[in-house]
């Protein structure tokens, strides 16, 4: 097997030492782009939670503004007080209660509407719902109770709609007959409080509010929600461009972070699977912590990966491609024209033609080997000229009489 000559083996160390460089060079910025992907799939994550917090803080507001006119709405609370004293489920005065509650129910829709919520409900004295108007896809349909001998009969009808119908009660899932309360009656008898709720894959955000006469005896209760559900989340992730979703699926809960830890720092856990970035942040419900699911598709920051790496084979390509060819103009001029000229003194040597050669004029070891060779030349010349000469003496010395030199 014919071995590889010295310029080639130098040649083959440098590519190597090119194709290591660049290859550990490529190997760190990829670590480099993965790493800045992820830190910028975390701010566009934390920006989505930042938008879900600020969301909530506006609409704790706006739930709380929407109830409070129940204060001041003197008409409002007329018909309340009538509902109060004039009630007789026994003997029950359809012409007189049922108008007030028409009346009631009107300017909950008014409130509702006007705050862009999800329902709103009315409890009376003894905290059973009056009345409550809640948002259909449609439009909002407004209800009230009224009682047929001593049972209960709901009269709805959707805003389209001149005429109520009546039918027996049937609760509605998010609206209670009973008032539950969530909380103390003193933590609502001069403010708003804010609960939040799970139901059926949405967060329900609710506001409460006692109302209490002169001596401050409670007299009625007010609610009003607002659902984060599906069609919230949808609309959230087409405007940032991220999948947001809500899940109550307790596997989460060691990597997710509060709602509002999340926004802030490097508190918020980002994890990642073969497709999708992914932060979790919890939020407390009355009835269970839930949890706020955004991922962000790594496939755009996946495919700009494979790209630069790409880049990256072209470049060593190239890269190889010009050290080689640079390689060999420089070698053919330093190294192998020199050394070709040097193992033309050997060969010269090696055939027994002892005649100083022009020596090498490259200014490092070559010249000095090249200067050398010449001085072994001459030298092995010089003591075969004595080697001949002393040959002829022997001869000379052999046939002839030293003394007479016959």
């Amino acid at each position: 097997m014919k071995s590889l000559s010295l310029s080639g083996k130098l040649s083959l160390l440098i590519v190597a030492g090119v194709i290591l460089s660049v290859g550990v060079l490529g190997l760190y910025f990829d670590g480099f782009l993965k790493e800045n992907y992820r830190k910028s799939a975390q701010k566009r994550i934390q920006h989505g939670f930042f938008q879900i917090n600020s969301d909530r803080t506006d609409l704790e507001s706006e739930l709380k503004k929407g109830i409070e006119f129940v204060q001041t709405d003197e008409p409002f609370l007329a018909s309340i007080d009538l509902v109060n004293n004039y009630q007789d489920k026994q003997h029950y005065n359809a012409v007189l209660l049922d108008e007030e509650k028409k009346r009631i129910v009107r300017t909950l829709l008014d409130k509702v509407k006007f705050s862009l919520n999800t329902d709103i409900a009315l409890y009376d004295r003894n905290e059973e719902l009056i009345a409550y108007v809640y948002k259909k896809r449609n439009g909002y349909c407004l209800n009230f109770i009224s009682y047929e001998h001593g049972e209960k009969m709901l009269y709805s009808r959707c805003e389209n709609e001149k005429t109520y119908t009546a039918h027996p009660y049937s609760p509605h899932t998010l609206i209670r007959f009973r008032h539950a309360a969530y909380y103390t009656d003193a933590a609502v008898r001069n403010d708003s409080i804010i609960t939040y709720h799970h139901d059926d894959g949405a967060i329900i955000i609710r506001s409460h509010r006692n109302i209490v006469d002169a001596k401050g005896n409670i007299e009625a209760h007010i609610e009003m929600s607002h659902m984060l559900g599906s069609a919230y989340f949808k609309k959230l992730s087409d405007n940032l461009g991220l999948s947001v979703t809500l899940s109550d699926d307790s596997a989460y809960a060691d990597t997710a972070s509060r709602l509002q830890a999340s926004i802030s720092g490097d508190s918020l856990t980002i994890l990642q699977n073969d497709t999708d970035y992914i932060g979790v942040a919890s939020h407390p419900t009355f009835d269970k912590d839930v949890y706020l699911v955004i991922a962000m598709n790594k496939a755009p920051m996946t495919a700009a990966l494979d790209d630069n790496r790409r880049r990256l084979l072209v470049i060593i390509a190239i890269v190889i491609g010009l050290v080689l060819l640079v390689l060999r103009l420089i070698m053919h001029k330093n190294l192998i024209k020199p050394l070709d000229a040097m193992m033309k003194q050997i060969r010269k040597i090696e055939a027994q033609d002892y005649s100083i050669s022009e020596p090498l004029r490259t200014g490092d070891e070559l010249e000095l080997i090249s200067r050398n060779v010449n001085r072994l030349a001459g030298t092995i010349r010089e003591r075969e000229s004595a080697l001949r000469q002393s040959q002829i003496n022997f001869k000379h010395l052999s046939f002839h009489d030293p003394l007479t030199d016959l």
